[in-house]
């Protein structure tokens, strides 16, 4: 079976591991009647012995080793496999077959030196109505875990940081139940953090109201409440399209995970990350370009001040 090259580049550089993902066809039209069809199948050629590789795949991953960007990296074969090939006459592109795993290794084009490596696991799919095969990345080298951001990282801080990644990986491997839970400690260990970054906001913003309710909101209070003292009273500048943040984690907080299955638990941790995300770098990108601001203008006065008594001598 020929498989789409895009879809099979997203897989490679993307999907998460140990998900299969499924390259297939319908067996005839779908407006044929029930005789039809197996008429049609019947007439077909026998199934593909297994899943067509492409003779050239390129992918865009990060070269972290030698060029420290992302760059397009190339499948290619291995000098002991270049041998075999040559020596036995077989094309570059490969058949992987059902129930086998394969190793694609692919080498960066721009520094020929960094190489990626996957290990792929292939299953075939035959039903009364579709055909063709699934794929497993089973492996992948160097390490797919993701990571975060760098400016995240440093807002979230040295402690909080490793529990967000966490998170990350467990999300990426449809974890839901853990993933939120992370997510969750996350938000409790961050929130004396994030209101008080949230007042120096309000207060640069002049939002009067938002200042008072933070200064009455005692730490010795629960997470949740806290936030629920303050969440509607967010400035509209941190509400992108009306949606609020802080709500979301509220919510995330006061719910618990009892009876909450990995899928429902999965889109509940997606939405959490996305706020903490949306807030922590909003706020700490506000308080370093507030700061970058304090700093140039005392030093134009500093300036000033030193021209000034400079000509009064």
């Amino acid at each position: 079976m020929k498989s789409s090259k895009t879809e099979l580049i997203s897989f490679l550089e993307s999907f998460p591991l140990y998900r299969k993902k499924d390259f297939s066809q319908p067996k005839a039209p779908s407006d044929l009647t029930v005789a039809a069809r197996r008429a049609f199948v019947s007439s077909q050629l026998p199934p593909p012995k297994g899943f067509s590789l492409p003779q050239i795949i390129r992918i865009e991953m990060p070269c972290l080793q030698t060029c420290g960007d992302r760059r397009t990296f190339e499948r290619r074969l291995s000098q002991d496999e270049l041998v075999g090939r040559s020596l036995s006459g077989a094309p570059v592109s490969d058949v992987m077959e059902p129930r086998h795993a394969y190793r694609l290794a692919f080498t960066c084009t721009h520094c020929g030196e960094h190489r990626i490596f996957f290990l792929i696991h292939v299953d075939r799919i035959d039903t009364d109505t579709i055909e063709g095969f699934s794929l497993t990345k089973a492996g992948q080298w160097p390490s797919a875990r993701p990571k975060v951001d760098r400016a995240l990282e440093r807002a979230l801080g040295e402690a909080v940081a490793p529990l967000y990644e966490k998170g990350l990986t467990l999300e990426d491997h449809d974890f839901g139940i853990g993933a939120f839970a992370y997510y969750r400690r996350v938000a409790e260990n961050m929130i004396d953090k994030l209101l008080a970054d949230l007042r120096a906001y309000a207060e640069t913003t002049g939002a009067a109201d938002l200042v008072k309710a933070l200064d009455n909101v005692t730490h010795g209070t629960q997470a949740s409440m806290r936030i629920a003292a303050v969440k509607e009273l967010l400035p509209k500048t941190l509400r992108p399209d009306g949606l609020n943040p802080l709500g979301t984690i509220y919510q995330a907080l006061s719910d618990g995970l009892h009876g909450r299955d990995d899928e429902h638990c999965l889109t509940l941790a997606a939405d959490l990350r996305t706020a903490l995300d949306f807030l922590i770098t909003t706020m700490a990108s506000e308080k370093a370009t507030a700061e970058k601001y304090v700093a140039a203008v005392r030093g134009l006065q500093k300036a000033a001040a030193k021209k000034t008594k400079a000509g009064d001598q």
